[in-house]
């Protein structure tokens, strides 16, 4: 029993960061706290530790009874009926009835009897433990409710984000082609001036051949 402290110790500070959690937002806590709700009623491990520490419950009595006085009383009771009838001359005939009954009572007191306070130490201890194991299985419940719950949101988290990131590159993609459109544009009047100078030039070649002799 006592290596299950560390561990109890450590499910109830993750227990008590997820009421801090919850206490964090209104709107998420209810739907938390209504998730666990719905859990603690299908939970087949949480079952199984409640049926145990219900049944664990009823050792501690009984084994106090083997410590306490114990009475016994019992009763008994009969009617009797007698009916003679003697064919004779003169003839006799006699009816009887009368009741009969009995109570006894007996009390016992046991002195010394020591396997039985062995047995309600036992018990005591098992009524323990099934206090922890039930307090385990409720906060295991937490922590496990908790984890499916906040891994739903980061899914969905997720999903929005490549969802906005998919937004985010079309829109950058749209300006990209933007640009290049307008870059496109801007460029084709240089193109046209440099193919006139291009053509322009064998014009102009003549002329300085013919001033080289001066």
């Amino acid at each position: 029993m006592i290596t299950k402290y560390p561990q109890l110790l450590r499910s109830a500070m993750l227990a008590a960061s997820l009421v801090a959690a919850l206490g964090a937002g209104p709107a998420t806590g209810e739907d938390l706290l209504q998730i666990y709700r719905e859990a603690q009623k299908s939970d087949p491990a949480l079952a199984a530790a409640r049926a145990g520490w219900e049944a664990t419950q009823e050792r501690v009595p009984q084994a106090r009874a083997g410590l306490l006085p114990s009475t016994a009383l019992s009763g008994s009771a009969n009617i009797n009926n007698v009916d003679i009838n003697v064919r004779s001359d003169p003839g006799v005939n006699t009816n009887r009835s009368f009741n009969q009954g009995g109570l006894t009572f007996s009390a016992s007191q046991p002195l010394y009897r020591p396997q039985n306070v062995v047995l309600l130490g036992q018990a005591k201890e098992q009524v323990t433990q099934a206090d922890y194991s039930l307090a385990i299985a409720q906060q295991d419940l937490i922590l496990r409710t908790a984890v499916a719950y906040f891994d739903v949101l980061l899914a969905e988290f997720n999903i929005e984000l490549v969802q906005q990131q998919k937004i985010a590159t079309l829109e950058t993609l749209a300006q990209a082609t933007k640009r290049r459109r307008a870059s496109t544009r801007s460029t084709r009047p240089k193109s046209r001036s440099s193919t006139n100078s291009i053509a322009a030039a064998p014009r102009c070649a003549p002329s300085s051949a013919a001033f080289r002799p001066i």
